[in-house]
């Protein structure tokens, strides 16, 4: 028993001096940026052939951000985002010759949204092992708040103004932007290439009110979701 304890009490100070050292070589602040591409998964665009249209619903995205960790297994971080975001209207309408003759795009629209966002961060591979590792796996869940501009259609040279007008209150009804709060999780693959560098891609999800996308339907809530890449400097 006494043996089985002293095994037990130089584990622990093993342990706890590899944290320690790790706690101390640890980077803590940092701040980084990402470009990607978003996909809104909202009323009418689930109505549509998944794959034919699927480059037309993808958006630019880009952010910058800037966090701490307050242990190796935990951090946090605040960030600043757009994204240019794409829908497309009901099939009875953007399928009729009436609007194909006035718009392009293949019946989308597509608005502008800003968003600020605080994220709690998870370092799964930090709760694994404390060892020296390059790559980790860090899930993120948050909080965050879009404000969006007014939408917009793909307008053919010859299509006035009213026009627009008149269609996007067939295709969107709300044609005015808006705020809505959202929630947010992802999952970021972060490859340490240096000790201040590294390299990350990231998959995050935002869900929020139905009527982000301008209609609001059937369906309880919108979704927007986001693949980008990046790098972080560490200090």
């Amino acid at each position: 028993m006494r043996n089985i304890a002293i095994i037990l009490f130089t584990w622990l100070l093993s342990v706890s001096s590899v944290a320690q050292t790790e706690q101390s070589n640890q980077k803590k602040w940092f701040v980084g940026g990402h470009i990607g591409a978003s996909s809104a998964v909202a009323d009418n665009i689930t109505d549509h052939p998944t794959f034919k249209f699927l480059g037309k619903s993808l958006g630019l995205s880009c952010d910058v951000y800037g966090g701490t960790y307050l242990s190796p297994q935990m951090g946090c971080r605040i960030g600043f985002g757009y994204t240019n975001v794409k829908n497309r209207g009901d099939r009875e309408y953007v399928n009729a010759p009436v609007f194909t003759n006035f718009f392009g795009g293949d019946g989308f629209y597509h608005f502008d949204a800003f968003n600020v966002y605080a994220d709690a961060l998870f370092d799964f591979t930090n709760m694994v092992s404390l060892s020296e590792h390059p790559l980790h796996i860090v899930g993120l869940a948050g909080l965050g708040v879009f404000s969006t501009g007014d939408k917009e259609l793909y307008p053919l040279p010859d299509t006035n103004e009213e026009k627009i007008y008149n269609t996007l209150k067939i295709l969107a009804k709300d044609v005015n932007g808006g705020t809505f709060l959202a929630l947010r999780l992802g999952l970021v693959l972060n490859y340490k290439l240096t000790n201040h560098w590294s390299a990350n891609l990231e998959g995050n999800i935002s869900v929020m009110n139905d009527r982000f996308d301008g209609i609001d339907y059937d369906e309880p809530v919108d979704f927007l979701l986001n693949a980008s890449m990046g790098v972080s400097y560490y200090f």
